[in-house]
């Protein structure tokens, strides 16, 4: 294993330059490029200031905005934000949400790539209209509103279910289109190679099964001279199967009397456009209950997805 700092890029060849490496890369040679590693100099509430620059932090306004920082080890390590705002003349990044535990010049922490987040809403929500064709007959939905729930359990695929709710139009005949699936990417199942982040409360979790639903409350209104279909509300809830812990490690029956909530954040995939990230800044768990699996204690938890600033509860990062 190697680390070097990249000094120049070139688009058009795909040419990084770095220093001197003490072994020749070969077409064997599988590597991985993080944009920022480094240890804190301080910390705040939502913020926490870089290294100095001449160690690798950008000087430029802006710049880490979007992406994802990690604290790897010493004070807050496992926690995981977006960041919000960078000021490059102090080094001082702004998180999404507040620490749990506020970083501090013990604090080392990489910052990943960007991606695309997409967080819950509490107003101006979108629509669509759904598509069906069956043996020539177009059936269509306009106005639709619904819900998404999340499943991952090891040897399967992951899996996201949505429901929604339409209005009614009338079937017309067309013709069949064709489809194209040229865009499509073949999903890669659970598992620990394909999974390399699961943290919850802390603990690098052993998981079973994991679900969770969004839970939007969405009602259909038919009323004179008014007909749509509204999300009113949202309560995420779901479920965690995790390998059950000594109690030394982790007492689970203690904590969930102690309403305890804590970041959880999840990864799967591994190549650059399938990787997907998911993060919540409190999850609560309560009914806790023991079973077996494979001859292995097993803990099942009920869980509950609660907000830090507004519509944080739960976001699902595309990378």
């Amino acid at each position: 294993k190697q680390t070097r700092r990249v000094t120049a890029y070139v688009g058009t060849t795909k040419v990084a330059t770095v220093a001197a490496l003490t072994y020749k890369l070969t077409t064997a040679s599988t590597y991985a490029i993080n944009e920022h590693r480094g240890t804190a100099t301080a910390g705040a509430a939502d913020t926490v200031t870089l290294t100095a620059a001449a160690s690798g932090a950008s000087i430029v306004d802006d710049y880490y905005n979007g992406k994802t920082i990690k604290i790897l080890s010493g004070t807050g390590a496992g926690q995981v934000r977006t960041v919000s705002d960078y000021v490059g003349s102090t080094r001082v990044l702004t998180v999404s949400a507040y620490w749990d535990t506020i970083p501090d010049n013990t604090s080392v922490y990489l910052i990943g790539g960007g991606g695309v987040a997409y967080a819950p809403v509490s107003s101006s929500f979108d629509a669509l209209t759904l598509y069906g064709h069956m043996d020539g007959q177009l059936r269509a939905a306009v106005g639709s509103r619904g819900s998404v729930s999340f499943k991952l359990s090891p040897k399967n695929n992951p899996m996201l279910h949505f429901k929604f709710t339409g209005l009614w139009v009338d079937p017309i005949a067309v013709s069949d289109p064709s489809p194209v699936t040229t865009a499509f990417k073949m999903p890669v199942p659970v598992s620990d190679a394909n999974t390399p982040i699961f943290t919850w409360m802390g603990i690098d979790q052993k998981v079973y099964e994991y679900d969770v639903d969004v839970a939007n409350d969405v009602k259909q209104r038919n009323v004179v001279n008014a007909q749509s279909v509204s999300i009113i509300d949202r309560k995420p809830t779901g479920s965690i199967t995790i390998e059950s812990p000594p109690l030394s490690e982790k007492n689970w029956w203690v904590d969930t009397f102690l309403n305890e909530a804590k970041p959880l954040n999840i990864v799967h995939g591994l190549d650059a456009g399938g990787i997907i990230e998911v993060y919540a800044p409190k999850v609560q768990c309560f009914n806790p209950t023991d079973g077996d699996a494979d001859g292995v204690l097993t803990m099942n938890l009920k869980t509950s997805y609660l907000p830090v600033t507004g519509d944080d509860e739960l976001t699902v990062i595309a990378r």
